[in-house]
Order: structure tokens, then sequence, then C-alpha cells
């Protein structure tokens, strides 16, 4: 699955930065966007920690609503990023920051998704299909799913082969949009999309709320309808 990823933006930088890939946790640095590393220079590059600070945050508080305030949820994180010297790493750690903080959901297990080949291929989903199927089955306990590395787009077919009933599920900076059909047939309840509003480049975000709506857009049920399929 391939497509166009666009990423966090600096302020007052002047334009959007698009890079093709397959997921966060396989994105390159370049300047303020999805940081894991700077390649063949011996140096980690500085991240601006605004925009991942501002993805956990309102990730976090976005989910907790979604579970009315209680409640236990499974972390799904990409291998890159299961500490905070990443990009999306330094979400996470302020995803489980919040939600300690807020003391009604509880994170009750982390899981680690491995890329699907020893060498990333463009166009493939850290998640696959058949792992997500894996997956909700083993913790059809738990009250969400919150992955940090995106959602496979589900055929329907595949989505009525879902185990039942299933946890909530929520996609945090999914960089390949899922589907309406998706929202519609409740098998995702929440996402995160990397979205740079029109205007970033002209103002510099002051607080955590003006980070997120500089760089991500949170797509519902009820707002799904703008998705582009």
């Amino acid at each position: 699955m391939n497509g166009g990823e666009r990423h966090p933006v600096e302020p007052n930088s002047g334009k959007r930065i698009f890079r093709m890939g397959a997921a966060a946790s396989l994105l390159m640095a370049v300047g303020v966007v999805l940081v894991l590393a700077s390649a063949g220079c011996g140096r980690t590059a500085k991240i601006e920690r605004g925009p991942y600070e501002a993805l956990g945050e309102v990730a976090a508080k976005a989910t907790s609503r979604l579970l009315g305030d209680k409640g236990k949820i499974v972390l799904l994180v990409s291998e890159a990023d299961n500490n905070a010297s990443t990009a999306l790493g330094m979400a996470v750690q302020t995803f489980n920051d919040t939600l300690k903080h807020a003391g009604g959901v509880q994170v009750t297990a982390t899981e680690t998704i491995k890329p699907a080949a020893a060498i990333p291929v463009s166009g493939a989903e850290p998640l696959t299909p058949a792992k997500l199927a894996e997956l909700l089955a083993k913790h059809v306990t738990a009250d969400a799913l919150v992955s940090f590395v995106g959602v496979p787009r589900l055929t329907p077919e595949q989505m009525r082969q879902l185990p039942q009933p299933q946890p909530k599920v929520v996609a945090v900076v999914t960089f390949n949009p899922p589907t309406k059909a998706m929202f519609a047939q409740g098998v995702l309840h929440l996402a995160v999309l990397a979205e740079p509003a029109v205007d970033a480049a002209k103002r510099t975000p002051a607080t955590t709320q003006e980070w997120f709506d500089a760089n991500y857009r949170l797509v519902t049920p009820a707002t799904a309808g703008l998705l582009p399929f």
C-alpha cells in the first residue's frame, strides 16, 4: 500500500515536506519530521519535541474520552519506537505519561511490531491484516488497542473475519488514511492523521493544541465521511 506521507511541519519553514515510505517507524530524519536517526553521520538528529509531545498528549486524551475515562488498553508500537529516542517513541512516552497522570485509563500491555522484512520495502505495512486479527483475538478483554503503527486497509471480507467481540481500535499517526467503511463497520473508532495545516508554516505554535492542529487531524466515525475513500 503506497501513498505520499505527510510529516509535522517546522514552524516558519515555508513549505511542507512530503516523503514516500512504508510507515512512521521507518521514516528518516529530515529537519522537524518523523525523525528516527541521522543516516551514516554517526550522530542522532535533534528532534523538535513540540509536535510529538502534542501528538502523544492529544491522542491520550482523545482515547480516554472514547473509553469514558476508564478502561484498559494495549499499545502497538514498532520495534524502533520502543524508547523515547525516536520521534514516535517520544509520542508514545507522552501518551503513557498523560494517561498515568489522569489515572482513569491504564496501559496493561505493549505489543512490539517488527517489520515484515529485514530490509524495509516501500509500501509494506508493519501491521498486516492477519497480525491485527491475531492481536484483537489475543486481547479480547481489553477495552482498546492503540496502534502507533497505523492500521491496514481492510477489505469487507477481512472485516467480517475479525474476532467478535473486539476491543475498540485507535490508529495514531496513520499516513495512509483508513477507509470510511472501517469506521462504518465499527472496526476503527479513532484515527490521528498526519496532516499539516495549510497555514502551519506561517505561525509558531504556542500551546500543545496548536502544535497538534498544525500537524495532525483527529478522525472519528462522525467525521470519517471526509476521508478520500
